[in-house]
């Protein structure tokens, strides 16, 4: 009888498996041949990920692959050392994630491992000028992530091969703001010729009052028009201004966008007139955007918005509080999640919830301090399967606050979501004292110190609730069990509980 063997295709299915566990596929190149073929695409897919003591040397990896007059020009600039043998693969080729800034990092410790002395002293174009060697030989990159200052500002004439940037499908420019007339023209026209299959496009001016001159934002337009099915476009700091050209550009992708996210904007002036019209847009975040206005009347046109959003979320936003509750209001019919993760939950906007979106079925919100009654009865209104709690409490009195909130969660809930930022079995306790016994899955998303405890409260409600409970998620354990924690655990499992473990 043949001794069972692997197949090719089940090795090679293995190993994508363990495609973000570098450690592992570093073993893996070790067993044979056939494995380390295997395992070493996967292992530089995106190769200055890596986080260890010696993750420095990815640099010498890429080094080898150049070839001798490019070293000759690296050593020009900084001695760095003899390269006397050609190395076992192409490792560049295989690289498909590229930060910028990751690279830097590893540069800088690479060079100072070299040069133990050098610290202050290393050239300043030295960064840019790995970047380009790089980035010439990474002819299958798929995603990249550049920050103009650190790759472009010292060296104006970086580029990327136009080969190059066939396959890109993720692009991101950020600190655009140090780009000017002849600075970065070049190089953004390159993109716009070249690169034409983005599924994903972030830029950053890089500050609040970073300025993008006119000739660059014209290139920035030109790149988001040309674009063959752009899905996700991300726009960070200052760059939406009173003329709404970065808007009227995205009226070309509005059949293909599915994806927009704000960061850091001010939206003080801005229009969504040209906004309405992406009629395929699902997904809208605004995160720590700004709004000095009370002229709520420039947010009442989406209610003629072509899309159907099925996520909205709102992250750390200073503007009036009854910009969101508009929203809410207008774009809340399709809504099927919904984020508010900033000051707790206010009574309009629960009003809002439980009036207009009526097909939610999952709902984050902050809960800061003590909510009121008529705030409290909103939730049993609410018809969301999921409810994902940020809880921050302070007194006695929120025992009561929250035992009232628990009593007034809807049975259609069945997920629970909890992240107090303290006194962690308290109020978990006292919430599932206090709520209905229909709960199929709890997720706690805070460590845990005394897990005999929190096992406890867990056994307490699948008893109370009859077994409904069918999934408890918590966060990875930093510690070994002890005997009773153990036990405790294996008698939740018992009870028919999964139990799924968050890294």
């Amino acid at each position: 009888m043949n001794s069972p063997y692997l197949t090719e295709d089940c090795i090679n299915h293995i190993l994508k498996y363990l495609q973000y566990h570098h450690s592992t596929l570093f073993n893996c190149i070790l067993v044979n041949r056939f494995w380390c073929r295997a395992a070493i695409p996967l292992l530089y897919a995106d190769p200055f990920v890596r986080t260890n003591k010696k993750d420095y040397l990815i640099i010498l990896t890429l080094i080898t692959c150049f070839n001798k007059e490019e070293i000759s020009r690296l050593n020009n600039k900084i001695k760095l050392i003899d390269i006397e043998y050609e190395p076992l693969f192409k490792y560049t080729k295989y690289v498909k994630n590229y930060y910028s800034d990751r690279v830097n990092s590893k540069i800088t410790k690479w060079i100072e491992h070299q040069h133990s002395n050098i610290q202050d002293k290393i050239p300043k174009n030295i960064y840019s000028s790995f970047h380009q060697l790089i980035l010439n030989h990474c002819v299958n990159i798929e995603q990249i992530n550049i920050s103009i200052d650190l790759v472009i500002k010292s060296n104006p004439e970086f580029n990327i091969p136009a080969s190059n940037l066939t396959k890109l499908n993720s692009l991101t420019l950020n600190n655009l703001s140090y780009l000017n007339q002849e600075i970065g023209k070049e190089f953004l026209s390159n993109i716009e010729v070249h690169c034409l299959n983005l599924k994903e496009l972030s830029i950053s001016s890089g500050t609040w009052f970073g300025i993008i001159v006119p000739v660059i934002m014209e290139k920035l337009c030109a790149i988001i028009q040309k674009q063959n099915n752009l899905g996700g476009f991300k726009v960070l700091h200052s760059l939406l201004n009173n003329d709404n050209i970065i808007f009227l550009s995205l009226e070309n992708q509005k059949h293909s966008l599915v994806s927009i996210e704000f960061s850091y904007i001010n939206f003080s002036n801005i229009s969504f007139k040209n906004f309405i019209n992406l009629c395929n847009l699902n997904y809208l975040k605004f995160h720590k955007c700004y709004d000095s206005t009370n002229q709520l009347v420039r947010y009442e046109i989406l209610k003629f918005a072509s899309f159907k959003l099925k996520k909205l979320a709102f992250y750390s936003n200073d503007w009036n509080k009854n910009i969101e509750s508009t929203m809410i209001k207008y774009l809340g019919a399709s809504l099927q999640s919904l984020s508010i993760c900033e000051r707790s939950i206010t009574f309009r906007i629960i009003q809002n919830i439980s009036i207009y979106c009526l097909n939610l079925l999952t709902l984050e919100t902050t809960i800061i301090g003590n909510i009121d009654n008529v705030e409290i009865s909103y939730f049993k209104n609410l018809k969301v399967r999921s409810l994902d709690f940020r809880i921050f409490f302070y007194d006695d009195m929120s025992v009561e606050h929250l035992a009232r909130l628990a009593n007034n969660i809807s049975i259609n809930v069945k997920e629970i979501f909890f992240t107090p930022f303290s006194n962690v079995q308290l109020w978990l306790k006292i919430f599932l004292e206090n709520c209905h016994n229909y709960l199929e899955k709890i997720s706690l998303k805070t460590s845990l110190t005394d897990f005999e405890e929190f096992f406890n409260i867990i056994l307490n409600y699948v008893k109370k609730s009859n077994n409904s409970l069918k999934i408890l998620s918590i966060v990875c354990v930093s510690r070994i069990l002890n005997n009773e924690e153990s036990r405790l655990l294996d008698e939740i499992r018992m009870k028919g509980v999964t139990i799924v473990i968050d890294f």
